[in-house]
């Protein structure tokens, strides 16, 4: 393991506080269009960066040569004084991490290991599925991801972790009257070669043909306010949206968020449960430690229809008196940590989705998500589903196009009408924009069923 102690301990008496992390990472993307391998690329980088804390505030440096993480301390320390002097609110560190750990990697078969040709004959097999007549354009890539993560801080933690990350994505084109009709599938996982290997390609591809099939008979939705029975993994990126940046410490303490002073406020039904956590096995936002060294957590958001908690770094915590959940991400060395989610759980419920279709006389069954726009600031959320169906007198008619459905998250929140018990993880590979950093983001959850959203749609 790395060892940085030395340069740490120098750094001690200009700075209250100081860390490192560096980030070993291979990064490989393999793409085929139409058969034709069109991209094969191989990115290794080794990064670094140090933070100082100084006197109420950060400074920060970062490269690429270990040698200069001496000198990089000696800057991110002039940096935090230089920025003391203008900074107006001001706080102190009074909880920092001291773990000491050695993690490994989440799965068996490191994709370095492995031939580009296995790899490419792997995705071929997809390709094979996805030829079809009705599909006039297919982009297939996979993309690996294995990195080793390196911390250690002047409150004596030194946490090594192996990580893995595995991406796969499908988008497809048909034709409908010369016009394009798309769609796409896609899975990802914490994980390495293991699961591509043994990956059904089949029942992938299926799925995504049985998804351009709906989307050519699609008819167009009705508008107006409707029941909504959103899927598992609709459900997942509801809540991870609409709940969950509002949930976000940093945008409670910069006002904007429309949850902020709603602590043990009762916002939702009493049957509703969402957490945040990392702590599940293979899905795309799972790890041990987080990028401050704080041990990733279990954190409670809603219980029982109660705001029980926002998510923190080690920064928001300390400002507002908590302790840190294992929430301070970064997308790598060079950028600052910031509150950041991982997986969203919602907890399952009492229903099948069959008594949670029963309850629908005329309404929407919205399946996966293909985009959306959520305003933490005020609650207003908009939401484009992948696939969706009619529901009439409690059962599923025909496919829908177009179907996008909104509303305030405090108002939606309260028209929650049942939730299912067939909560199980996504495994969809969502990616958080947030700051100018992506990080993976994952969710477990059930079907939920809101009596009443605003659909948008025509039935002309």
């Amino acid at each position: 393991m790395l060892d940085f102690a030395q340069e740490l301990k120098k750094i001690e008496s200009k700075a209250e506080y100081a860390d490192i992390r560096i980030s070993d990472c291979v990064h490989e993307k393999i793409s085929i269009e139409n058969s034709n391998p069109t991209l094969l690329s191989e990115t290794i980088k080794l990064q670094y960066g140090v933070r100082v804390f100084c006197n109420g505030s950060w400074g920060f440096s970062s490269g690429n040569n270990l040698n200069d993480v001496s000198s990089a301390l000696q800057t991110a320390s002039k940096l935090a004084r230089l920025n003391s002097v203008k900074k107006k609110e001001k706080f102190s560190l009074d909880v920092t991490s001291s773990k000491k750990a050695n993690v490994t990697a989440p799965f068996k078969i490191n994709p370095t290991s492995v031939p580009l040709s296995e790899k490419l004959l792997r995705l071929g097999e997809l390709n094979k599925v996805l030829n079809q007549k009705k599909v006039s354009n297919r982009t297939l890539t996979v993309v690996f991801s294995t990195e080793t993560n390196f911390f250690q801080n002047t409150s004596g933690a030194s946490i090594s972790e192996e990580k893995g990350i595995f991406d796969i994505r499908a988008f497809i084109v048909g034709k409908k009257q010369g016009k394009p009709v798309r769609t796409f599938g896609r899975i990802g996982r914490a994980d390495g070669y293991d699961f591509f290997q043994n990956m059904n390609m089949e029942n992938f591809g299926n799925e995504i043909l049985s998804s351009l099939d709906n989307h050519m008979i699609a008819k167009k939705a009705p508008a107006g306010k409707l029941p909504i029975l959103m899927s598992n993994d609709l459900t997942g990126v509801f809540f991870h949206e609409a709940l969950g940046h509002a949930c976000e410490a940093d945008a409670i303490l910069e006002n904007c968020s429309v949850l902020k002073g709603k602590l043990g406020e009762k916002i939702a039904p009493s049957f509703l449960n969402v957490k945040d956590s990392a702590n599940i096995p293979k899905e795309h936002g799972y790890y041990k430690y987080d990028d401050e060294g704080m041990i990733a957590g279990n954190t409670t958001l809603i219980k029982n229809g109660i705001l029980k908690g926002y998510m923190h770094s080690m920064e928001t915590a300390n400002r507002m008196g908590v302790k840190p959940t294992g929430n301070g991400r970064a997308q790598n060395p060079k950028l600052l940590p910031i509150v950041r989610m991982t997986n969203t759980i919602v907890e399952k419920g009492n229903f099948s989705k069959e008594e949670l279709l029963k309850e629908i006389n005329c309404g929407i069954y919205a399946i996966g998500s293909s985009g959306g726009v959520v305003e933490p600031t005020n609650g207003n959320f908009l939401f484009n589903a992948q696939d969706a169906f009619l529901i009439e007198n409690g059962k599923i008619k025909y496919p829908l196009k177009d179907v996008s459905f909104g509303g305030n998250i405090l108002d939606t929140l309260q028209k929650i009408k049942g939730i299912g018990r067939d909560a199980k993880p996504a495994f969809t590979g969502g990616f958080c924009g947030k700051g100018g950093q992506m990080v993976p983001v994952g969710e477990s959850a059930p079907h939920v069923l809101i009596s009443e959203a605003m659909v948008g749609g025509t039935n002309k």
